[in-house]
């Protein structure tokens, strides 16, 4: 049995640690590129062991995290990844998925051929499209990249990626595989099997 010194002082340990970590997500929207890097490197390990943090202030840090997707590629790939973690939960996916100027960074980033997080941005799409409102792809369009030679929906150019993605000649620094998983979840839909 612990004493009252032994429980209070795990008590401290565990509410600093906590402090900690809320500061260190504040990090993740300063305006230092060095200082997100850190932050956004230290906290990938939470984002699977103490998601609870970045749902503070109403999915604050979720929104900074949102913008950090086109930032410096390593720090977008920090925050890619803690986002594909943090989708798993329903109020997250909720927000990300309703986000559509979010969700045109998304789309528009994956297509370029040059985009370094383009497969983790394809896992980032794999778990949106588990919304069932982001049935919506067929509405969606953009101005595809010459390279893809698709046309202006979405839909499309992901089909597109996922077929010229598979031996790297699109873009080297992706295969694309886990669209398949998107085209999975949306195949529940009838408009979108019609398609």
């Amino acid at each position: 049995m612990m004493t009252q010194k032994e429980t209070l002082g795990n008590f401290f340990k565990e509410s600093s640690a906590n402090i900690y970590q809320l500061q260190l997500v504040g990090f993740i929207a300063n305006p230092n590129a060095q200082i997100r890097l850190l932050a956004a490197e230290n906290l990938v390990p939470y984002s699977l062991s103490e998601p609870s943090i970045f749902k503070a202030e109403k999915l604050q840090p979720v929104k900074h995290l949102s913008f950090l997707v086109r930032d410096h590629p390593k720090i977008a790939e920090h925050a890619i990844t803690m986002l594909v973690n943090l989708s798993s939960d329903q109020e997250v996916l909720e927000f990300l998925a309703k986000d559509e100027k979010f969700l045109g960074i998304v789309f528009d980033l994956i297509v370029n051929p040059e985009e370094p997080n383009a497969n983790l941005l394809a896992m980032l799409v794999a778990n949106l499209s588990k919304w069932d409102g982001l049935k919506d792809f067929l509405k969606r369009k953009q101005e595809p990249p010459k390279e893809l030679g698709s046309d202006q929906v979405v839909l499309n150019q992901l089909l597109d990626l996922f077929v010229k993605g598979q031996d790297g000649t699109y873009n080297k620094h992706a295969d694309f595989d886990y669209l398949a998983y998107v085209f999975a979840d949306l195949s529940k839909h009838a408009d979108i099997r019609k398609h």
